[in-house]
């Protein structure tokens, strides 16, 4: 019978939660903001990951690595003044931040591709 109990409050936890979460439930524009940016901080999160890796796998062709710092860089400013144009030509709508974040998202994720594919050691 204790075990039952437990049973019920872990179950009952568990869904608690997962109506916590704006990505499960996004029941108005907060919580799909919300759960735009958690999404866009994880490809974000990857990225940088998945840079520092191919940073690291250059380490000793110096020439290679500092143009990909230097592409890196420019990477970064299309990807802000794509993103802002997203952001500019939906100015009035509600979804205005939720299309924003999902650009960032977007080019995070293939630009990660993009140097996992180039500079990465393929296995």
């Amino acid at each position: 019978m204790r075990w039952c109990g437990v049973a019920l409050v872990l179950v009952a936890a568990t869904a608690s939660a997962a109506e916590d979460d704006p990505c499960v439930t996004q029941r108005n524009t907060i919580e799909m903001n919300e759960c735009a940016r958690r999404q866009m901080q994880s490809a974000e999160d990857g990225l940088n990951a998945t840079y520092r890796a191919a940073m690291a796998a250059l380490d000793k062709q110096g020439d290679i690595k500092k143009q990909l710092i230097q592409a890196q860089r420019h990477w970064i400013k299309f990807r802000d003044t794509n993103c802002n144009a997203v952001l500019a030509k939906n100015a009035d709508g509600s979804l205005r931040t939720v299309l924003y974040l999902g650009c960032m998202k977007q080019l995070a994720e293939e630009r990660t591709q993009q140097l996992r594919l180039w500079f990465l050691p393929q296995h």
